[in-house]
């Protein structure tokens, strides 16, 4: 397993609440899951207080997760909030670490090569839903076209695509009124 701990995160809570900080623990697990562990901690990222615990299997499943006795009412709403201050720093936290982790050696003589970015999405608490296009891929995909230079696009794209469009208007009778509008 090999783990890293993120840059301190702040979330400001207004006039009542002052600045909450927070930091993100993120471990590779055994057979190829992912651990996140987020903390609530002062300005120095010390003293941390363990808030919230997701844990992802190999196959993109939560095992795990859970908010400890500690997480207050205010950073409950926010872990249920896809678009909260919090969960946006979570998930930044967690993208800064997981390129240091995707290519390290694990104890136990592994790597976390193999951990998706689907799986890293999901242990921050994301959807999973993450595009992950590497360029192996997209020279794959490109390695059936020539390029026309002139233009840098795939020759056989520029020759399938329409050159001349007929006039449309919607309504239909928009055509014939003085109303104003709008030509794409």
């Amino acid at each position: 397993m090999a783990s890293r701990t993120s840059k301190t995160g702040v979330v400001n809570r207004g006039t009542a609440g002052g600045d909450s900080y927070y930091v993100t623990d993120v471990s590779t697990l055994s057979g190829g899951g992912v651990r996140t562990k987020t903390y609530r901690t002062d300005g120095a990222g010390k003293n941390k207080v363990l808030i919230r615990t997701i844990d992802v299997n190999n196959h993109g499943e939560i095992t795990k997760n859970e908010n400890t006795s500690d997480t207050t009412i205010e950073e409950q709403r926010d872990f249920l909030n896809s678009k909260s201050t919090l969960n946006r720093i979570v998930k930044d936290q967690v993208n800064e670490v997981r390129s240091d982790l995707q290519g390290e050696v694990t104890s136990d003589g592994g790597n976390a090569d193999g951990v998706t970015d689907q799986i890293f999405d999901k242990a921050a608490g994301g959807s999973g839903n993450v595009e992950s296009t590497s360029t192996e891929q997209v020279k794959g995909f490109l390695e059936g076209f020539s390029l026309d230079t002139s233009k840098g696009v795939p020759l056989s794209l520029v020759g399938n695509r329409r050159l001349e469009y007929e006039n449309l208007f919607y309504p239909e009778d928009i055509a014939t009124s003085k109303q104003d509008r709008i030509r794409f």
